[in-house]
């Protein structure tokens, strides 16, 4: 489509003629298509970013009117923001959903085949722990999604979980004296 007009092909014949000019409509026709087609994604874009905004702005009046923790009210809005910028992570939950909802056999056997693969990927669980109890712990874990500024683990409790990073950043970890 970029030659055309140029001169430095030149259809002699008429079936050389015909041939361009069902090939310049077609490629025209693409090419709008596709314009097209970013404009509607760059659209769905700025729709989904205007609806998070002003979702914002009505969580930002209420905690202002409240008058809310300062603190609270930054971990709130870092959380939401979280959120937004992982929404790509629904569809995975969302199979996970549905996984969830097979019958009891076949969703057990999901669970092991996604968690097992991982335990036996690290060092720490298969050089330190029997296949027999890595294959039962592979049927109990359980996926926790956590946002920033997530409490681990609270002051004077028991802390029965271990956590691990499956995908995001660092766990910060602070002690205290």
């Amino acid at each position: 489509m970029t030659t055309i007009g140029y001169g430095d092909i030149v259809p002699i014949t008429d079936l050389e003629r015909i041939y361009i000019s069902i090939v310049s409509l077609i490629s025209c026709g693409l090419f709008g298509y596709f314009i097209s087609q970013i404009k509607e994604i760059v659209g769905e874009i700025q729709r989904k970013s205007e609806t998070f905004n002003k979702k914002m702005q009505a969580l930002n009046k209420l905690m202002n009117s409240r008058q809310l923790n300062k603190k609270i009210t930054y971990q709130v809005i870092k959380y939401y923001e979280y959120l937004h910028k992982q929404s790509d992570y629904s569809l995975e939950e969302e199979g996970l959903r549905m996984i969830d909802d097979l019958p009891k056999s076949m969703s057990n056997c999901i669970k092991f085949e996604i968690n097992h693969k991982y335990l036996y990927s690290q060092k720490i669980f298969s050089l330190n722990f029997m296949k027999p109890f890595l294959n039962e712990l592979s049927l109990k874990i359980k996926l926790l999604k956590i946002g920033p500024d997530f409490k681990r683990h609270r002051q004077k409790s028991s802390n029965a979980y271990q956590f691990y990073i499956n995908s995001g950043s660092e766990i910060e970890k602070t002690l205290k004296k």
